[in-house]
């Protein structure tokens, strides 16, 4: 047991905790206690009826379950909260108790000055696994964890003399008091917005990831921000703050009143599109911040592979290339992903309606060269409904689910081009996650003849 375990342990030790929600990271945090703080007294909640089974079968632990199952907090000492249950659903008593804590918020207490913090809307997942990569490729002892679904308690025993590589949610983010040593906004944009009351409450959660920062801790934004937007939290800020970009195939840095410029070899990077090459700047960045000679971490970069359901090609049929952005859950994530492939014929949107506008999405379409829109969900309804007020050239067509639109794709996209599935929405309204959506976009490909 290393020190910063300890301290953990002894912080929870002779408690009252509520595990608020028993998904993924509630039993995750139950498992943790069990082991290590065996005299906590703990309650587990959640707003669907549950009982113990599996590897919890037979424990004496009081449930509370249903609209109320967030119970007094004069009874506990502490409420464990997992990510997916909104502070906007606490009771009052609940938010002014300051009692309410979660995985993240007692990592960055407790662990900071070993994790590596990288929020962002779009792009996060695909930074955090780059940055591992780039660190445990070089002899950088590092684990990875947090939104990808690994949670942190489940591997605290293994971060002694290791670093925590962690992507961070806005969820997550949204009552921490700490921050990450080394932190990275990628980017900004609206979403989430059925969560927050507006716009800059949610960006306020992902600049959390610095503002906590003591002296000597590195943050890392987008090079264009510095000194132009955003500017409350950057005069907020107290640590070292780095501006990184891209622009051709240079990387770039900007200091308080220096800038660096790296050249990359775009051939040699398998990560398609502008987007992604910032990305790239902020890994690199990190990388070296974190005691990686920088042409070492560029020859690593050559060696990674993108992770699933981002800009992932699935298979060529007919011609034509399948390409499975379902991560895409925002306007500008689809712009950047017909950006990154600029022979899409067919694009493939839609999905749960949560309030964003479209209007820079449908400019751009009516813009570029794509032919088809398959439109799908609430959200395909409304972009189609726009862009046939505005009478497009685009052949739109509604499909009630992911077969109809890879067989309208397949039989109207031609050869040479590209069919992407970018739906610039949220996938709950048919499907668990981004993950399943893309799942059955690659089984759809793959039964085309």
């Amino acid at each position: 047991m290393y020190q910063e375990l300890n301290n953990l342990i002894d912080y929870l030790k002779g408690t009252k905790i509520l595990i608020a929600g028993f998904g993924r990271e509630g039993k995750s945090t139950l498992r943790f206690l069990l082991k290590h703080v065996p005299d906590v007294s703990v309650s587990v909640g959640d707003e669907n009826v549950f009982d113990f089974n599996d590897e919890f079968a037979g424990l004496d632990i009081p449930i509370m379950s249903g609209e109320t199952f967030f119970g007094n907090p004069d009874d506990f000492d502490l409420m464990i909260k997992t990510p997916g249950i909104s502070l906007k659903k606490l009771p009052e008593s609940w938010l002014k108790s300051d009692k309410i804590t979660s995985q993240t918020d007692l990592l960055l207490k407790f662990f900071a000055n070993k994790v590596i913090g990288i929020t962002g809307t779009k792009g996060k997942s695909t930074t955090t696994n780059l940055v591992h990569h780039l660190l445990v490729s070089n002899g950088v002892k590092a684990i990875l964890a947090g939104n990808m679904g690994i949670p942190f308690f489940d591997e605290l025993e293994n971060a002694d003399h290791k670093m925590i590589v962690a992507e961070l949610s806005c969820h997550q983010l949204e009552n921490v008091y700490s921050s990450p040593v080394i932190s990275v906004i990628l980017n900004i944009f609206p979403e989430h917005l059925d969560h927050y009351e507006s716009f800059e409450a949610y960006a306020r959660t992902k600049w959390n990831v610095g503002l906590y920062q003591k002296w000597g801790g590195r943050l890392f934004i987008p090079d264009d921000w510095l000194k132009k937007e955003w500017l409350v939290y950057q005069k907020q800020y107290s640590g070292q703050l780095t501006g990184f970009g891209a622009k051709d195939d240079e990387i770039i840095y900007k200091f308080d009143e220096t800038c660096f410029e790296q050249k990359l070899d775009l051939d040699r990077i398998l990560l398609q599109g502008s987007h992604n090459l910032k990305n790239i700047a902020a890994a690199l960045g990190v990388a070296v911040e974190a005691g990686v000679c920088l042409s070492d971490a560029i020859v690593s970069l050559y060696n990674f592979k993108p992770l699933p359901h981002r800009l992932e090609f699935i298979k060529e049929v007919n011609g034509v290339k399948y390409i499975n952005d379902s991560i895409s859950t925002i306007p500008q994530s689809s712009i950047a992903a017909m950006k990154a492939y600029p022979k899409t014929e067919t694009i493939i949107l839609g999905g749960m309606n949560r309030g964003i506008d479209y209007s820079a999405l449908i400019d751009y379409l009516l813009k570029s060269d794509v032919r088809n829109v398959v439109l799908m969900g609430e959200v395909g309804d409304i972009i189609g409904k726009e862009m046939e007020v505005r009478q497009s050239r685009i052949s739109l067509h509604y499909a009630g689910d992911m077969q109809q639109a890879v067989e309208f794709a397949s039989l109207n996209t031609t050869a040479g081009g590209v069919c992407l599935l970018s739906p610039a929405a949220a996938s709950y309204d048919k499907y668990i996650n981004f993950e399943y959506r893309g799942d059955d976009f690659r089984k759809c490909v793959e039964s085309l003849k």
